[in-house]
């Protein structure tokens, strides 16, 4: 039987672009890193069933967690509670492990994004603002300054340059008026999306992801816990690994080039987000987070970086009524280098020492 070449054409198409669309198809069907915000795929199902569980008082496991799920997951467990806790804490990995236990109130509710850097905390300030409050609920604002480097955003800066895909959604009213910043991070969406919508190997970890099981519930050791605190185990940093952190951590922090004082607070993330807070009747409570004392000294043998910024946030919250809890030298609550886990996450125990002499009203 002789077939025509316009037919074979038509066979050929008819094969391949199924062939062709499995892939993108399937990749947003699954989603395992939530790049398309698509709420009906199974990756979505399954981590809001773990919210709920949390929701309802479990703990969950160790297990293996990929940095979007745990952004997306606190994000969803935020979600389902029906109004606004008496405390709430918004920053990044460096406070995750700020519990009820250390805070002193049953109603608490860690909203530190870990990997979120300033588009976490401004994602959690977001879904905040949707929940009925009380006039005595109160924020505790981490003032985040990165130890990336210049490369990376610190709160006082006007830019911003790095958001996780699953925040995206969550974040775009706030800069609706920062055009700059809306058209970067939008632009930087839309190519990841293409990017992995096409990908194999982004195929291959759907399908893994989609045989995994996410719901693990876990009383004795577990990570996340019900106020979505993270209970950091002492062995995840061992004392050599630890001190080779924070000393390199702190001669690459040497190499600061922000001239703190020509600085421009008016124009800062931080400035925008304080606007916002007042404008919705919020007076945040700010939270700095010391820095392993080898790491602190280290910093400080070239320039005043931290010394400096704080000086200047002290000012500011002296002139504006604000609470400081916290310093970035750890010397001013007499922090040792067992007090952390490397270079600038604190153990649980020093933000014991932190808020031991503090009552929240």
């Amino acid at each position: 039987m002789h077939i025509s070449h316009k037919k074979w054409v038509l066979i050929y198409f008819s094969i391949i672009i199924p062939l062709l669309l499995i892939i993108p198809i399937y990749n947003y069907h699954i989603d395992s890193d939530f790049i398309f915000n698509n709420t009906n795929s199974p990756s979505h199902t399954k981590l809001l069933q773990s919210a709920k569980l949390l929701h309802e008082g479990a703990s969950l496991s160790q297990k293996n967690w990929h940095g979007h799920e745990l952004i997306l997951l606190k994000i969803l467990h935020f979600s389902l509670t029906e109004s606004a806790p008496e405390v709430m804490i918004l920053g990044t990995s460096q406070v995750a492990n700020i519990g009820q236990d250390i805070i002193g109130k049953d109603s608490t509710f860690n909203a530190s994004i870990t990997g979120g850097e300033l588009a976490g905390i401004i994602a959690m300030w977001e879904q905040y603002k949707l929940k009925p409050r009380n006039p005595n609920d109160q924020v505790l604002l981490e003032i985040y300054i990165t130890q990336g480097g210049d490369k990376h955003v610190n709160f006082i800066e006007s830019t911003l340059n790095y958001v996780r895909p699953p925040l995206y959604p969550y974040i775009k009213n706030f800069f609706q008026n920062h055009s700059k910043i809306q058209n970067k991070t939008t632009n930087d969406i839309i190519k990841q999306r293409i990017n992995h919508l096409k990908s194999l190997p982004y195929a291959i970890k759907n399908f893994q992801a989609s045989h995994s099981n996410n719901l693990l519930i876990d009383t004795n050791s577990p990570l996340i816990l019900p106020d979505s605190s993270y209970n950091q185990m002492e062995h995840l940093a061992d004392n050599e690994s630890q001190i080779e952190h924070a000393t390199q951590m702190g001669i690459k922090l040497q190499d600061r080039l922000i001239d703190i004082h020509n600085f421009e607070f008016s124009s800062s993330i931080l400035m925008a987000l304080l606007a916002d807070m007042k404008a919705h009747g919020v007076k945040p409570i700010f939270l700095l987070t010391p820095l392993n004392p080898i790491t602190y000294e280290l910093a400080q043998q070239y320039n005043d970086f931290y010394p400096s910024i704080e000086s200047w946030l002290r000012t500011y919250a002296s002139e504006h009524d604000i609470t400081i809890i916290g310093s970035y030298n750890p010397a001013k609550y007499n922090l040792s280098t067992s007090d952390f886990f490397d270079a600038n996450h604190p153990r649980a125990n020093a933000w014991r020492k932190i808020f031991s002499s503090i009552s929240l009203m």
